[in-house]
This record gives structure tokens, C-alpha cells and sequence, in this order.
């Protein structure tokens, strides 16, 4: 599992590079990822299959009781967890929209469509931080976003889901406030 571990954190050094080409961009990493014009953009396709792959077969042997109970539990997992999650859902939906398999009525985070690899992840580090299940995901967040802008709703009709996503955006600005005054008083 230590070969896997690392050759996961090769790839995402991969995709961390492919992300730093494109975030200053006009478009951003995601949607340059979901139009999929430039070679580089298959490369990325290509390392988030392969992450895919190591991740399901992570959680599948876990499931399977083939791994440590602890397993999960474990620090350095939580971390390179939620790196992989942060990193790679964000275009797993970028993907999940470029092929338009919401027009079928099924939304990316309805029960069924966000992979087990990064619901559990996500319960890893929910876990380890004792926020209990449900906390909003970061990279759930696109997932919001891309459902909000295919949808043909009034505003009205939308307008919980809206104030849901500022309320969640705010959180994490509150958050990340305390996180930084935190650091910058020691």
C-alpha cells in the first residue's frame, strides 16, 4: 500500500502543476479541464483516472476488511485524503458536466453520483476534526455551482440554494480568518 501512497502523491504533483498553468488563466483549471482543448488537458484526464483507480481500489479493500481498521484514521491518510479530494473532485465534476450527464435529471451530489473516494475522504478528515458527518465540502462547491448554472429555474425557486452556498463561503472565510490569526499570533 506504501508504493500505491506514493505513486498517488506523484500524480497529484502532476495535476498540482497542471492546476498552477491554469488558475491564472482567464477560465481556471476546471474549465479548462471540462472544454479539454489543450493536450495538457488530456494529460490531466489521464492522472484523474489513474488517481481514481488507486483511490477506488483503496476504498474497496477497506470496505473489504483487507486493510488495517486504523487505516483510515491515520494522519498522514486524513491529509493526503483530502489533498487528493480538493485536488481531483473538483475536475471528477468538471467531467461529470462536460458530459452532460445531468441533463438525465441526476445532479453530481445526489445520492448515487459523488464516488465512495471522496465521500469517504471527506468522512476521514470530518472524523479527525470531530465536525461530524455532513460538514460542506470545499469541493462540493463546484458541484453546487455547476448544478445552480444549468439550472432553469427563477431565481426564487433557487434562491435557498444560493444563500446556502454564501452561508457555506462565509464559514469558510470565518474559518480560514481564525486559521491565519491563529498562526500569526504564535
Amino acid at each position: 500500500m506504501g508504493k500505491k501512497i506514493h505513486g498517488v502523491e506523484e500524480k497529484m504533483i502532476d495535476l498540482e502543476k497542471y492546476r498552477e498553468v491554469q488558475e491564472p488563466q482567464k477560465k481556471g483549471y476546471c474549465d479548462a479541464f471540462k472544454d479539454q482543448l489543450e493536450s495538457e488537458d488530456f494529460q490531466a484526464n489521464v492522472k484523474r483516472l489513474e488517481l481514481a483507480g488507486v483511490w477506488d481500489e483503496i476504498i474497496e479493500k477497506l470496505l473489504n476488511y483487507e486493510l488495517p481498521e486504523e487505516f483510515e484514521g491515520k494522519k498522514e491518510r486524513i491529509e493526503i485524503g483530502t489533498k487528493f479530494r480538493r485536488l481531483v473532485e473538483p475536475l471528477d465534476i468538471a467531467n461529470y458536466y462536460r458530459h452532460s450527464r445531468n441533463h438525465d435529471g441526476h445532479v453530481y451530489m445526489a445520492k448515487g453520483g459523488r464516488p465512495k473516494r471522496y465521500r469517504y475522504t471527506q468522512r476521514w478528515l470530518e472524523d479527525a476534526e470531530k465536525r461530524g458527518e455532513g460538514g460542506y465540502s470545499e469541493s462540493c462547491f463546484w458541484a453546487e455551482v455547476e448544478d445552480l448554472s444549468h439550472d432553469t429555474e427563477v431565481f426564487e425557486d433557487v434562491q435557498e440554494k444560493v444563500e446556502a452556498l454564501e452561508g457555506f463561503i462565509s464559514k469558510w472565510d470565518e474559518n480560514t480568518y481564525k486559521i491565519r490569526s491563529s498562526k500569526a499570533c504564535k
